[in-house]
């Protein structure tokens, strides 16, 4: 028999109807095995007793954090709201400050633009960045309909550090110091997928961003010490992994990493913004600066054209209006300040060598004479002697570096003046000065003692990177420079000839491009000295680039020779051919048969030149695998197209490199 009720509704029976189910709320507490099998979890502890039942291993429950704003200051006393646990909807709407005109090779980004582009129109996304407040804003039509969700359940499923295959090895460690450093301590607050980018960022962004990593890596010191306290360095770090991983994992996708970078972008503009109204700054502000400097230089691992210079301008700015000011007595602001300005130096440095850049209102120079012995000196008590606090990025000295990045002005302004011609008095009086700056800089560069440094010795904590290893890059910086000198200006090579040998020059000039062959295989070997592990290779990428650019063949070569099998069509008779001497002839179309097919002149010097060249491009190969691969392929572009000009018949003295690389455009920050 069929039993039925009745539901009474005002006192009338509307007709029989089943028992009403209860509508108890759906746990989301479960187990993570039972969530993920999308079925109903008891949420017994410790393990849930459907696992038990079923056999399988429970997988535990998620422990639920919160950002906490307890010991975290607040900037005029502006409240904050606590972010909860789950996925929030954020609206944004950011007030842009005007930076900088459009930059020719940033293509008119600024710090604003890139805010306002996140900031026009609000939707609704998941928080990924904790705190809550850095939630990424809308990103532009082509990621406005990226799943978030998505990525951060890849990024929960893959970025596994402990068993994550397709990761670069660790780096091995050399003291237990270091080995506590490798990993934070956990990061509260946000999904797993911010705690997976932090632990990235310290495991292997870090020791491929600096040129040694150890206990004395300010890079790794300043973010340990402000991430738990500065939105600003939390967002960036989570941002720089984020856009080291777009092209290693196809699972982070490009709007998920520029999402980030937007979102480190309006925090930096919030804390300028902050800074910008205050009169006086009594203490440097290392965790804008640190932030400034790590976007800045890692832009073009998205987009390898990008060169960060409205990041460049901020940070130049404000480390000129914090050198004008006085700071609080003790040595760590000394050492902070010189920290950034060589930081800001090397930066410089890779700017110079692939842009005519001129920041608005940047006549003035932050930095002291370049004959000082101590860039920074001018900053510090006389007791510092700054060229001998390690840095990640000028190494030892900065000296070279220095001297480096006045000679590639130097060259480029030349290599700019001949090919806009100008009236024959104008041209004589400005190659005249061109060439006494070029005698000035040879001397300054000849006059450097780097074997003093290697006698120091000091260590550096990174058993990968001794001090020998910096030494040796310091010299190879050396060498680059005195390269492209001698590359840019023919005549000084011939007076450093002259006055070395004292010889006359062989008429057509021989000796001089000899003498800056053997200078390229000089420097090709000092690199060989350097093992391809060595965590100063993130500094060599542009040495590679230098030392290619002097590698021309010392005698011209017909284009049979160098023919490199670029006509792959092969006829359809050559796999006919049954017979060994036919099938051979086959190969010999009718375009050579009327060369000479004499004895070539191999030198050892071409020979050497050949071997050179297969160097470097294992070494660019090495850094594409262990680097950020985007410059990298960059710089194995030019490097090919350099050497192609030279082996069509313009060897050295016919072309420039500078010139091949502004007619194709490729450039990037290459370190």
């Amino acid at each position: 028999m069929n039993t039925t009720s009745t539901i009474l509704v005002d006192n009338r029976a509307v007709g029989p109807s089943i028992a009403k189910q209860s509508t108890k709320r759906r746990s989301r507490g479960g187990c993570l095995t039972c969530k993920q099998k999308h079925v109903k979890c008891d949420e017994s502890r410790p393990h849930c007793l459907r696992c038990d039942q079923l056999g399988v291993p429970c997988g535990g429950y998620a422990n639920q954090f919160t950002w906490s704003y307890k010991h975290q200051n607040t900037p005029h006393g502006r409240k904050r709201r606590p972010s909860s646990s789950h996925a929030s909807q954020t609206s944004h709407t950011s007030q842009s400050t005007d930076y900088s005109p459009k930059s020719p090779v940033d293509g008119g980004e600024t710090l604003s633009s890139i805010s306002h582009q996140a900031t026009s129109s609000a939707t609704t996304t998941t928080a990924v960045a904790a705190p809550n407040n850095l939630g990424c804003p809308d990103l532009q039509a082509s990621t406005a309909e990226y799943s978030w969700d998505q990525t951060v359940e890849s990024l929960n499923a893959l970025l596994d550090l402990d068993q994550a295959c397709w990761l670069p090895s660790p780096q091995p460690q050399s003291t237990p110091e270091m080995r506590c450093l490798t990993l934070p301590a956990t990061v509260r607050g946000g999904p797993e997928a911010t705690d997976k980018l932090i632990a990235f960022w310290f495991d292997q962004v870090c020791p491929i961003w600096s040129a040694f990593d150890s206990t004395l890596n300010l890079n790794r010191k300043i973010a340990m010490d402000l991430m738990h306290h500065s939105s600003t360095v939390f967002s960036t770090l989570q941002s720089m992994s984020a856009s080291f991983l777009s092209s290693q994992l196809p699972q982070i996708k490009r709007p998920y990493a520029i999402g980030l970078l937007k979102s480190a972008t309006l925090s930096i503009e919030a804390e300028v913004a902050s800074l910008r109204a205050r009169t006086v700054l009594s203490d440097v502000p290392t965790g804008l600066l640190f932030s400034l400097f790590c976007l800045g230089t890692t832009m073009c691992w998205l987009d390898a054209r990008r060169l960060g210079l409205p990041f460049l301008k901020e940070a130049k700015g404000l480390l000129r209006r914090v050198s004008l000011q006085q700071h609080s007595d003790g040595s760590n602001q000394h050492n902070m300040m010189a920290f950034f300005k060589k930081g800001l130096l090397y930066w410089e440095m890779l700017l110079s060598f692939v842009d005519d850049y001129n920041l608005p209102g940047d006549n003035d120079d932050i930095y002291s004479s370049s004959n000082s012995s101590d860039e920074i000196r001018p900053l510090l008590p006389p007791t510092h002697n700054t060229d001998l606090l390690l840095h990640p990025w000028t190494g030892i000295s900065t000296k070279p570096a220095r001297l480096f990045a006045l000679s590639v002005r130097l060259c480029r302004a030349h290599r700019r003046r001949i090919a806009k011609p100008t009236s024959n008095e104008v041209a004589y009086s400005a190659a005249a000065q061109e060439m006494n700056e070029a005698v000035q800089l040879e001397a300054d560069l000849l006059a450097l003692d780097l074997a003093a440094f290697a006698r120091i010795n000091q260590q550096t904590g990174d058993e990968r990177t001794p001090w020998v290893h910096l030494v040796d890059v310091a010299e190879a910086y050396q060498l680059s420079s005195l390269l492209q000198l001698y590359l840019t200006f023919p005549d000084l090579a011939a007076r450093r000839h002259s006055l070395d040998s004292g010889s006359g020059l062989l008429e057509d000039g021989t000796t001089c491009e000899e003498r800056t062959i053997r200078l390229a295989l000089e420097l090709c070997r000092l690199l060989e000295r350097i093992p391809c592990e060595s965590g100063s290779r993130v500094i060599q990428p542009m040495l590679y680039i230098c030392a290619s650019a002097g590698l021309c063949y010392p005698t011209s070569r017909d284009q049979s020779i160098m023919d490199r099998g670029d006509n792959l069509v092969t006829p359809t008779a050559t796999f006919g051919a049954t017979d060994m001497l036919r099938y051979i002839d086959q190969m010999d179309a009718e375009e050579y048969k009327s060369q000479d097919v004499g004895q070539p002149s191999i030198s050892e010097m071409a020979v050497d030149v050949g071997s050179a060249r297969i160097f470097i491009m294992r070494r660019l190969d090495s850094l594409e695998c262990t680097l950020q691969p985007r410059p990298i392929a960059v710089a194995k572009q030019l490097v090919k197209a350099i050497w192609a000009s030279y082996d069509h018949g313009k060897r050295c003295k016919g072309g420039h490199w500078l010139d091949v690389m502004e007619a194709q455009g490729l450039r990037s920050l290459f370190g």
